[in-house]
C-alpha cells in the first residue's frame, strides 16, 4: 500500500510538471492564458464538445451526476495526453519561430463505486496555459532615429484539482456536486533592451492565483420500470459558480 501512495504522488508531481508545458502562443499573453476548456475523456469532440452520458467503466467529467452509474466496488484510474502542433505565418513574423509542437499531460483522474449508489471521482486537469515570447521594436522617446528592442516573455499554468460526488436515486435520478480547487502560477517579463541586447529597463510580475468552485447536475434517466434503450432520449441539467480568483 505504500508502495502505492509513492507511485501516485510521483505520478501526480510529474503529471503538474507535464501540464505547465506547451506551445508558444502570442494569444496567450491576455488574461490568465489560454483557458483549457476540453474533457479529454472518450466523449471529446471537435470545438472542445463532449457528451454527459453515464458510463458503468469509464469516468465521464461532463457532469458530476454521471459517477452513481459506476458498476459496484468498481475502480478506474483514467490519463489524458493532447499533442499539439503550431504554425504562425505572417510579416514581419520571424521564419525561425513560426512553428511549435508538444504532447503533454490533460487528465489525470480516479473513480469508484463506493456503495450501491454512490459514486465519487478525484482528478487533476488544467485550468489555463499561458507561453509567450516575442520582441517588438521600440522608439525612444526623445529621439528620432534610435530604436530599442522590447522582449515580452510569459510562462506558467492554472491547474485545477476536484472531488466530484455523485449519488443515484431510485435509479433514475442522480444528483452530482464537484468541488475544486484552481491554483497556480504566472511569470510575466517586460524587458527593453539596447541595440546590443544590454537590459536597459526590466520589469518582473510573478502571478499567483487560487480559489474555490463548485459545480453541480441532474441529469434524469428514465421513468420508473421503464427499460433504456440506445436511441431513448436523455435529458441533462449542469450548472456552475464562475469561479473568481484571490
Amino acid at each position: 500500500m505504500k508502495k502505492r501512495s509513492v507511485l501516485l504522488y510521483m505520478f501526480t508531481a510529474m503529471s503538474l510538471g507535464a501540464m505547465a508545458q506547451g506551445n508558444f502562443s502570442p494569444y496567450s499573453q491576455m488574461g490568465i492564458g489560454d483557458i483549457e476548456d476540453g474533457f479529454y475523456n472518450r466523449t471529446s469532440g471537435l470545438s472542445n464538445t463532449g457528451i454527459a452520458y453515464r458510463s458503468n467503466r469509464f469516468l465521464i467529467s461532463n457532469n458530476p451526476a454521471s459517477f452513481s452509474e459506476l458498476t459496484n466496488q468498481y475502480f478506474t484510474m483514467e490519463t489524458g495526453l493532447r499533442g499539439s502542433f503550431i504554425d504562425y505565418k505572417g510579416s514581419p513574423v520571424d521564419i525561425a519561430s513560426t512553428q511549435s509542437a508538444d504532447i503533454t499531460f490533460r487528465r489525470l483522474a480516479m473513480g469508484i463505486k463506493a456503495t450501491r449508489h454512490w459514486g465519487t471521482s478525484i482528478g487533476l486537469v488544467p485550468f489555463s496555459t499561458q507561453n509567450y515570447e516575442f520582441n517588438v521594436p521600440y522608439h525612444l522617446q526623445g529621439s528620432a532615429t534610435e530604436i530599442a528592442n522590447h522582449y515580452y516573455a510569459g510562462h506558467g499554468s492554472v491547474n485545477k484539482a476536484y472531488w466530484a460526488n455523485s449519488y443515484d436515486f431510485f435509479h433514475h435520478v442522480s444528483i452530482g456536486a464537484e468541488a475544486g480547487y484552481i491554483f497556480g502560477q504566472l511569470n510575466q517579463k517586460d524587458i527593453i533592451q539596447s541595440g546590443t541586447g544590454a537590459s536597459l529597463v526590466s520589469t518582473s510580475n510573478d502571478v499567483n492565483l487560487q480559489n474555490l468552485y463548485m459545480t453541480y447536475g441532474i441529469p434524469g434517466l428514465r421513468q420508473p420500470g421503464q427499460e433504456m434503450a440506445m436511441g431513448d432520449r436523455r435529458r441533462f441539467f449542469q450548472q456552475s459558480r464562475p469561479a473568481r480568483f484571490l
